[in-house]
């Protein structure tokens, strides 16, 4: 009989969904958030070489919740006013005054306890990332790049902020995960000794050859050119003349008169129908 060591390996990542929330019990239900996350999770349940623990933060909790299911650990902390859980104010951001600091001091506890063998960071594009910088040269840090805030058009202190990070992490770390040689060549542009790992992300395929459907391409959220809704408009124009019936759906908040002029020139508009969302989600 054989004893092995399972291999310790903690994410850091932003992630819910509703089993999650029926555990934890948020005092607000939250929509789901990178679904691509939870795929990604299912695969290591009951896995016999490694011990996941899965880190994130969340909103509209008080205090730090742990649980585990299938032999997944899973660590919430909570996002917002300390002991109330309740969202900070733009006026009074005392987490980003502070740097983050009981954040950083949140995660620095854990890790100590957790010991890994391994700290796998699902994106550096979000303040919750402020707290990598002290592993560094004390754990192995894997980093997945999930996109580049840098090439958010939103001018403000705290992304301005983010995008800095972004910058600091990128030259700081060397070992990278992406999904596209796009991403694997501007990775290179931020660190020319980047070691880079190619991995996708699991996503639930979902049978839709036998159903109905009013739409052929459904573009749902922020729609900012960082966003790639120009790009898509694009797409569309070129499929467009070889699929004269195609028809886009973009749903969202932004500027949209401004993309409608573009898929006016594009002379899409007749492909391409608008519905306007307020949404709180990137």
């Amino acid at each position: 009989m054989s004893f092995t060591k399972k291999l310790k390996v903690v994410w850091f990542c932003g992630f819910t969904n509703s089993f999650v929330q029926e555990k934890i019990k948020p005092w607000r239900k939250v929509g789901e958030i990178a679904p691509w996350i939870s795929s990604l999770i299912s695969i290591f349940e009951e896995n016999e070489h490694i011990e996941l623990h899965v880190i994130s933060q969340h909103q509209w909790i008080a205090s730090y919740k742990f649980f585990e299911n299938k032999g997944i650990y899973y660590h919430f902390y909570p996002r917002g006013i300390p002991l109330i859980g309740k969202h900070w104010p733009n006026f009074l951001r005392l987490d980003f005054w502070t740097g983050y600091y009981k954040t950083k001091r949140w995660m620095k506890t854990l890790i100590k306890k957790i010991n890994p063998d391994i700290i796998h960071m699902h994106g550096v594009e979000n303040e919750f990332c402020e707290a990598i910088y002290q592993f560094h040269n004390k754990y192995p840090v894997f980093i997945t790049i999930q996109g580049f805030i840098s090439k958010s058009t939103l001018n403000t202190r705290i992304i301005n902020n983010n995008k800095r990070r972004e910058l600091e992490l990128l030259q700081l770390f060397q070992n990278f995960g992406y999904r596209t040689e796009t991403m694997g060549r501007e990775i290179k542009d931020f660190n020319s000794k980047a070691n880079l790992f190619w991995h996708g992300y699991p996503v639930k395929i979902v049978d839709t050859l036998n159903k109905e459907k009013k739409f052929d391409i459904v573009f749902f959220g922020r729609v900012t050119k960082d966003k790639g809704i120009i790009d898509l408009l694009e797409a569309v124009s070129v499929l467009s003349k070889e699929i004269s019936s195609i028809k886009l759906c973009v749903i969202g908040g932004g500027n949209l008169e401004l993309f409608k002029k573009i898929a006016q020139r594009l002379e899409i508009e007749d492909s391409v129908f608008w519905e306007v969302v307020k949404l709180n989600v990137g």
